[in-house]
């Protein structure tokens, strides 16, 4: 028995000194926000580039809304650059499908041009055609040379297809230079090689008004059903790249971000009055009694 309890007594001394070593993961690790080690990968710069802080376009998604951010590490937190997120395409005149793969792109394409706009880079470095050809934006001959960003794609999976590299294509066709390849995109083969056309009939949803087209044929009752945002809207499937293809025309001409009117809430703010001193208080005291003895 003695013995038994021997090898026991061990076994909870190893415990005990195994976890004295333990080291607790940080926060954001340890509520799965961050990703640490992708994160250190994406911010290290090299030593020969005298301190330069590299630029990263964030792409986040909600349930009701894409977030594009261009952002630089420094040693007190991010600084964002530029920001952009999908409830701005309804100023471009996109109000419905806010999350889907043209929202995607059109808020990369935005914030990109955005970027360029605030270093005044942005006449330089013309938008490209959205045909879903696969291009990189270069440098210009003796100019400045073009915005470098990388995408931090966080702890979402870098699948092919996914829309994070959509938002990625569109901040590229904006003008600025991100360093990628076409295998991520939708319509890539390794045999056959990569399909343009079917890129850009991804980015402006010709899937979807050909699901409306092809259900409203079927089955009229699904379809007011399932599209009863885009009838209340008088969207017509057939007029869905127009509007896609109005609203990047716009973004291209003014990607400034309209500032909200800001209202005056001046009579919702609560004051503490200070305490009197005790001489002010007996002052008022007296004079408050002198009132009523005239009365």
């Amino acid at each position: 028995m003695a013995r038994k309890s021997g090898r026991r007594s061990k076994r909870t001394k190893s415990l005990a000194t195994k976890s004295s070593r333990f080291q607790v993961k940080r926060r954001r690790r340890r509520e799965c926000k961050t990703d640490y080690k992708h994160r250190i990968n994406l911010i290290k710069q090299d030593y020969n580039k005298q301190g330069a802080v590299k630029f990263r376009l964030v792409v986040r998604k909600t349930n009701t809304k894409v977030i594009c951010q261009i952002t630089r590490a420094y040693i007190d937190g991010d600084r964002v650059f530029a920001y952009a997120d999908s409830t701005e395409l309804k100023n471009y005149g996109v109000d419905f499908g806010l999350t889907n793969h043209f929202a995607f792109y059109a808020t990369g394409f935005l914030v990109g041009r955005r970027a360029l706009a605030k270093l005044s880079m942005d006449d330089l470095y013309k938008p490209k055609k959205t045909d879903g050809e696969f291009t990189i934006t270069e440098d210009i001959d003796e100019e400045r040379r073009a915005l470098k960003v990388f995408l931090d794609i966080g702890l979402s999976r870098s699948t092919k297809g996914a829309n994070t590299f959509i938002a990625m294509k569109g901040c590229s066709d904006s003008g600025v230079y991100i360093p990628h390849s076409e295998s991520k995109f939708i319509g890539y083969d390794k045999k056959k090689g990569f399909n343009s056309e079917q890129l850009r009939d991804r980015i402006f949803c010709k899937h979807v008004s050909d699901y409306m087209k092809d259900l409203k044929e079927k089955d009229e009752e699904k379809f007011k059903l399932q599209f009863s945002d885009y009838i209340k809207k008088n969207i017509d499937p057939d007029n869905i790249q127009k509007i896609y293809q109005e609203a990047l025309d716009k973004i291209s001409i003014d990607p400034k971000k309209i500032e909200k009117e800001k209202k005056d809430y001046s009579h919702f703010k609560k004051f503490k009055v200070p305490k009197l001193p005790l001489e002010e208080r007996k002052r008022r005291i007296q004079e408050k009694l002198i009132t009523l003895q005239s009365n």
